[in-house]
């Protein structure tokens, strides 16, 4: 082991009427090395009870509404979670919501102190804002359809219901104005309307709007022929057959084939789905459940049907129309209660279809039929055949693999790679995505076959570096380009020097790729156990590559970054020489006259140094003897150093050095002349050496490593000259050692 010493002169100047002399000695360094399934629940956070739900566009949120406690909630696809977005009054009620992508809002009916009512939600800035219904006519709105889907501005959408005078009732909402227009004429005695929707089908563009005759049971049937329209004129279903039952929702099919409506409704005993194409209607489902809400995927591929059966068990129910028109059912297996709401969005996951009811929430993921796209497989991958290391000045390029390296010099990492696709040169095809990595670190001191560094080494800077070599524009070394990835290349840390590579070898395009690095005085000494096992057998596999003691191990991966798939890694180990750097400036001097005490010196000792092994900083002073008469001396137990805090204030340095008793003229004195005491380290303890990865400092020893930035460590300087003194000048030298013993 080598110990590195660094000795100043330190003058003490005893007077009683003189000028005091400084002798200043110069600096010196002294260097040394040594699946998804069909249904997934969707309960996170969930409230029961919510009813109707509207996802927005994007399909990253939906919302949802709950009329029995006037809330509004948020659920957000990410995270598959729901939260409360916004608490209304009480009193409020709300029955239906639905979004317009026209206005980038939400409109929200329902009733309000009992009469109908309608919002409009605007969920950036959670703003609800009454839209001024007509109090003229208590009663209720039960649906609502957005006018924008037609292009029939400025009516934002029409809103269906049942008024006290036990008829149905309907009313469009104009957004420009803020004002409504009742649907006053057509509607008849007990046909409470239930939904509304806008039929894409017809030149025309009518709506038609469902309910209940409330004295038969039977499902009605409403259209309007164009917007502002105050008539609704009933549709007669007398040829259909069999009278629908209660029509709870209609949705139009979208721009997938916007030729018929789904339609759902019933009670108990009555339940039944159809499709209706604006002349006839068609059923598909006749049971004795109840369904509640229907809804089209946006691209019309398939539709939903939820409700629930005669033991209040959630039902859903998947049509795809050119499948027979027939509906396939998703049981639930009982685990939730009826389902009253659903709303299905483009997006494929983590669900299409967003399903609401009385006791959870539920995803469902529609399926479809599509021939119209190929598969294709890249077969091919990045190729490797080399992997090694020299120091970069060496011309002979001399392999430095499985032996030791000095901190302080650059050395060239080297791999040769092809990588193929179809006759085309992927390494340099004109675009930046095919990537090489160099990652090394130290083994902890253990045989460290692991392919990966231990991810403790995250947080060191010395003990892990990771570089990459990149593609720009050519087929030259200049069309190159890297960087240092961990760590960030500042002062004193390890540094990127540059990148390359030299080919192509042949038709194959083969080409070596290179990449420089200078490694800082701190980065972790590791002797490799000499390398006894000597060169991979495989530099492919890790476990041989990786199989010597207290060593570096580094790999060099190519890979596509469009493709994660397409990689191909090789491997080895190397080692770095034990390394100590020390820097001490500054030669304390006072006016202490015969009878001073604790007269403090005029400067500090400055001490700047480095260790890439476990180590200590130990200081000790000589006596002070008279310059003119060594008889004659100061004890060097007289003195007391003190260990400056720069970093962080009030940090306790106790544990960490032995020059700190207390704080300044009352620090620790020397026990003897020629005495350690440790700056960094602690003997009493059981810290005689700075651990690593802590091993060594520009600064501030065991805790604050890794080059922080923070300046030099500080020892400030005490002295006590006794009253018997000899008037003189006296001096001791001073001796800082860093050192691993």
């Amino acid at each position: 082991m080598n110990k590195i010493n660094k000795i100043l002169a330190m003058a003490v100047v005893i007077a009683m009427a003189c000028a005091s002399i400084i002798i200043v000695s110069p600096n010196n360094t002294v260097m040394a090395e040594d699946s998804a399934k069909p249904l997934a629940e969707l309960n996170a956070g969930y409230p029961a009870g919510i009813d109707k739900v509207a996802w927005h566009s994007d399909g990253s949120f939906a919302l949802g509404i709950q009329s029995g406690t006037e809330h509004i909630y948020k659920y957000t696809r990410q995270t598959m979670s729901w939260a409360s977005d916004y608490n209304l009054p009480v009193g409020d009620t709300f029955i239906d919501i639905k979004y317009s992508e026209f206005f980038d809002m939400f409109y929200i009916v329902g009733t309000q102190s009992g009469q109908q009512e309608a919002w409009s939600y605007d969920y950036s800035i959670q703003n609800l804002l009454d839209l001024n219904s007509p109090k003229t006519t208590m009663g209720v709105y039960n649906g609502l359809c957005l006018a924008d889907e037609g292009g029939t501005q400025p009516y934002a959408f029409l809103a269906v219901g049942y008024a006290d005078t036990s008829k149905g009732c309907a009313a469009w909402f104009d957004e420009a104005v803020d004002t409504w227009t009742d649907v006053t004429t057509g509607l008849t005695l007990n046909h409470e309307l239930y939904d509304v929707t806008w039929d894409h089908g017809f030149t025309a563009n009518p709506y038609w709007i469902v309910g209940e005759d409330m004295g038969t049971g039977a499902g009605v049937i409403y259209f309007m022929n164009s917007p502002g329209n105050n008539k609704a004129n009933i549709f007669d279903t007398s040829g259909w057959g069999v009278t629908p039952g209660a029509l709870n929702a209609i949705d139009w099919r979208p721009s997938g084939g916007a030729d018929h409506a789904i339609m759902a409704g019933g009670n108990y005993g009555n339940g039944n789905v159809w499709l209706f194409d604006g002349f006839n209607g068609e059923a598909i489902l006749d049971n004795t459940d109840s369904y509640t809400d229907a809804c089209w995927h946006p691209d019309g591929g398939m539709a939903m049907v939820v409700g629930y059966n005669v033991a209040t068990d959630g039902i859903i129910q998947h049509y795809i129309p050119d499948n027979e028109d027939t509906l396939t059912k998703m049981s639930t297996d009982g685990d939730y209660g009826p389902f009253y709401g659903v709303d299905v969005k483009a997006w494929s996951s983590p669900s299409s279809g967003l399903i609401v009811g009385a006791t959870g929430a539920v995803g469902s993921y529609l399926s479809a039929s599509d021939g119209s796209t190929t598969l294709t497989v890249n077969a091919a991958f990045p190729h490797i055949y080399d992997i090694d290391m020299w120091k970069t000045s060496d011309a002979g390029e001399t392999s430095t693999l499985n032996a030791r390296v000095d901190v302080e010099e650059t050395y060239t990492f080297y791999t040769e790679v092809n990588y193929t696709i179809g006759g085309t040169d992927m390494l340099f095809d004109g675009i930046n995505n095919t990537f090489v990595d160099l990652t090394a670190w130290f083994d902890d001191g253990n045989d460290a076959t692991s392919m990966t560094p231990s991810a403790s080494d995250d947080s060191h800077r010395t003990r892990k570096f990771v570089a990459r070599f990149y593609e720009t524009t050519s087929l030259v070394a200049s069309g190159a380009t890297g960087e240092i990835i961990y760590p960030d290349s500042t002062t004193n840390e390890i540094l990127f020097d540059s990148v390359g590579c030299s080919g192509p070898y042949g038709a194959d395009d083969r080409y070596g790729v290179w990449i420089n690095v200078t490694f800082g005085p701190q980065m972790r000494a590791g002797d490799g156990q000499n390398f006894a096992n000597g060169a991979a057998g495989s530099i492919f596999d890790s476990n041989q590559a990786f199989d010597d003691d207290d060593s570096w191990n580094f790999q060099m991966e190519v890979y596509d970054n469009d493709y994660p798939g397409a990689t191909n890694t090789t491997y080895e180990e190397f080692g770095i020489f034990m390394a100590t750097n020390i820097t001490v400036s500054n030669n304390p001097s006072v006016n202490a006259p015969p009878g001073s005490v604790s007269q403090a010196f005029d400067s500090n000792s400055l001490i700047t140094y480095s260790a890439n092994i476990p180590y200590h900083v130990n200081v000790s002073i000589e006596r002070l003897n008279l310059t003119t008469d060594d008889t004659k001396f100061i004890p060097a137990s007289n003195v007391n150093a003190s260990l400056v805090d720069m970093y962080p204030v009030g940090f306790d340095l106790e544990p960490y050095t032995e020059i700190n008793a207390t704080w300044g003229a009352a620090g620790r004195p020397f026990a003897a002349a020629n005495t350690e005491r440790m700056v960094w380290g602690n003997t009493s303890q059981a810290t005689e050496l700075v651990p690593a990865p802590n091993n060594g400092t520009a600064a501030h020893g065991p805790v604050y490593s890794n080059f922080n930035g923070y300046g030099a460590t500080e020892v400030a300087w005490w002295i006590n000259v006794p009253g018997a003194t000899a008037e003189g000048i006296y001096q001791a030298t001073i001796t800082f050692k860093i050192g691993y013993y």
